[in-house]
């Protein structure tokens, strides 16, 4: 803004008469100035949609205050002087601070949602989101869009004049955030899911090849290669291979069983 109230948003020191007008007041008197009539519904509309950005994070809407605070403060010199000139002039002011206050809580909130956004992708950076959600590229393309409007909003001088812009924007994104963070349960059994599947496969390996390193002698216990060779010294066809002799051998191996 261009007049003297810019450049010191939490210092109101110098002007102690920046008291919230009468909406009510304003919209309903009679014979009352169509150009106040306007800023009266404007100044009612940056009041609905700060206190609706103001739900999402705290603190976020306190630069839009300070311009609706700075717009009653214009349309009060506008009443307060007689001078047709000078009132035209103060309630143009209003009318950009109202403008502006839009613009502020639509941009703070802009910003609070992209912060989500990014701690959502964070979260779930390992998973592919796009077969879990209905036109995910749409709200994918929703999310770049609103990021290049915030990207180009530094080169803009007349950010009052943008207010309707950032708002539309700023409800679009809000709505594709919100769809994000509701599938946060679904996801995590996603994630859940895939792990005991990863858990089921790994221990299938490790006993097949446990199961493949058996069949082949490979870390057999000794009791069962002490009972095998007392058992293949039954069956062998060996001439000189007695019975007595077939007794002493497995006698040898039995004390090794437990």
């Amino acid at each position: 803004m261009n007049d003297n109230h810019r450049g010191s948003t939490g210092d109101t020191s110098n002007h102690t008469t920046h008291t919230p007008i009468n909406t009510e007041d304003l919209l309903t008197r009679r014979a009352v100035d169509p150009a106040i009539r306007e800023i009266g519904k404007l100044y009612k509309e940056a009041e609905d949609k700060i206190k609706e950005i103001e739900h999402i994070g705290e603190g976020l809407v306190v630069p839009a205050i300070n311009e609706l605070r700075y717009a009653g403060h214009h349309v009060l010199k506008s009443l307060n002087t007689r001078d047709t000139h000078q009132s035209t002039d103060e309630l143009g002011k209003a009318k950009k601070h109202c403008k502006r206050a839009i613009y502020d809580a639509s941009e703070a909130g802009l910003l609070y949602l992209f912060r989500v956004y990014k701690n959502f992708r964070e979260d779930y950076r390992r998973l592919n989101l796009q077969p879990h959600f209905s036109n995910y590229e749409e709200k994918v393309a929703t999310v770049k869009k609103a990021y290049q409007l915030l990207e180009q909003r530094h080169a803009e001088e007349n950010k009052d004049e943008l207010y309707q812009k950032f708002y539309e924007t700023y409800r679009s994104l809000k709505e594709t955030i919100e769809t994000f963070e509701n599938s946060r349960d679904d996801l995590n059994r996603v994630i859940v899911n895939e792990r005991w599947k990863f858990v089921t496969i790994a221990v299938s390996v490790i006993s097949v090849s446990i199961a493949v390193l058996a069949l082949f002698g490979f870390g057999k216990p000794n009791k069962y290669t002490a009972y095998e060779q007392c058992v293949a010294l039954t069956q062998s066809n060996q001439p000189n291979l007695t019975h007595n002799k077939v007794l002493e051998k497995c006698n040898s191996l039995l004390p090794k069983l437990p």
